[in-house]
């Protein structure tokens, strides 16, 4: 008697994502190996912000959030400075 082959094949379509979320991924594949610690802030499609560490102690976010913070503005005084010939 000879057996049947019950299983059936079949293709998942790949998930499509916007154009922003392509982009996040190729960011955070590109960055990888390159930190010992990463924070990563993000907002979905319903605006609603998420915060993932790998080391997820409130003062080391904290930290690394007000940093982030310090270091856009000194970049953007400096970027505004080049601007105006300063």
């Amino acid at each position: 008697m000879e057996e049947e082959n019950t299983e059936v094949e079949f293709e998942i379509d790949p998930i499509k994502l916007s154009p922003l979320a392509e982009k996040a991924n190729k960011v955070l594949d590109e960055s990888k190996s390159k930190f010992n610690i990463v924070l990563v802030i993000g907002l979905d499609e319903k605006g609603f912000i998420d915060v993932n560490c790998n080391l997820p102690q409130y003062p080391t976010m904290q930290y690394m959030i007000n940093r982030a913070g310090f270091e856009l503005l000194v970049h953007e005084k400096n970027a505004f400075g080049q601007i105006a010939g300063g």
